[in-house]
C-alpha cells in the first residue's frame, strides 16, 4: 500500500515505533514538494503564483498541500490550489491555471500525471510532480527518491 505519510494518516503511531504488525518504508514524497517549488524557481526566474492540483480522493492530498504551503511561504510565492476528482477533470483544471495565469503547476503524484504532462506541454506551463513518470512522460521536472 502507497500510503504517503503514514503517520499523519493515523495508520501507525511514529516511525520509530509503528506499533502492530506492520511493514514496509516511506518515501516521504510530501517533504520534497518545497525542494521542488525552489527547483522550479531557479527554472523559471519569473515564476510567482504556483497551480497546485490536488487529488480530491487521496487523503495523502492534506500532507501534501501543507508542505507546498509551507514552500510557497517560505518562497514568497502565491497558492492557488484545485481539488481534481479524477482525470476527466485535468484539463478544467489546466484551463483554470491557464486563465488565472498562474506561472507553474506542481501535479500531485497519484494524478494521471502522464495525462498532467501533456496538458502542461498544451498550456505551456512548466510542471512538476514527484513521479519520475511525470519527467518520462514530458513534464518539465520531477524529484523524488530514487526506488531502485
Amino acid at each position: 500500500m502507497d500510503a504517503g505519510d503514514p503517520v499523519g494518516m493515523g495508520l501507525v503511531a511514529s516511525f520509530a515505533r509503528p506499533g502492530g504488525n506492520i511493514t514496509g518504508m516511506s518515501a516521504l514524497t510530501a517533504e520534497l514538494a518545497p525542494k521542488v517549488l525552489e527547483f522550479l524557481q531557479q527554472i523559471v526566474p519569473s515564476f510567482r503564483r504556483l497551480g497546485l492540483f490536488l487529488n480530491a480522493t487521496d487523503p495523502f492530498r492534506k500532507p501534501f498541500l501543507e508542505q507546498n504551503q509551507l514552500g510557497v511561504g517560505r518562497l514568497g510565492l502565491e497558492l492557488q490550489a484545485s481539488f481534481v476528482n479524477g482525470p476527466g477533470e485535468l484539463k478544467a483544471a489546466f484551463e483554470t491555471a491557464a486563465s488565472e495565469r498562474v506561472d507553474a503547476v506542481m501535479i500531485q503524484p497519484s494524478l494521471a500525471v502522464e495525462r498532467a504532462a501533456e496538458l502542461a506541454l498544451a498550456h505551456h506551463l512548466p510542471a512538476a510532480s514527484l513521479t519520475r513518470v511525470f519527467a518520462q512522460a514530458g513534464g518539465l521536472m520531477s524529484y523524488s527518491a530514487n526506488y531502485t
